[in-house]
């Protein structure tokens, strides 16, 4: 009778043990998953942010194209934070355009 006891205490601790693993893995996974999904909503949030911003560039640059060149017929080279015609004398900022 006691090894059959031994035998049943063997076997559930080893389903118990079994148990453990798989909930430990299981918990990994679970864990692999959301870190997944984070850096996808990161990816996403950057690939928007950077078509928002060429689209902002592209509606600056539109307009830089329509002021043509300055009143004494300099281009226009930008600037940290506008554009200043090529002869040094005009500036547009990024906020008038």
């Amino acid at each position: 009778l006691s090894e059959k006891q031994a035998r049943l205490g063997d076997e559930a601790e080893r389903e118990e043990l079994s148990r453990q693993q798989e909930a430990t893995r299981t918990g990994e996974e679970e864990a692999h998953a959301d870190m997944e999904r984070a850096a996808a909503t990161a990816l996403r949030q950057i690939c928007e942010g950077r078509a928002k911003k060429k689209s902002e560039e592209e509606r600056i640059q539109q307009k830089v194209r329509n002021l043509g060149v300055c009143g004494q017929n300099y281009p226009w080279i930008k600037q940290s934070s506008g554009y200043r015609c090529a002869g040094g004398s005009h500036f547009v900022s990024d906020s008038e355009l």
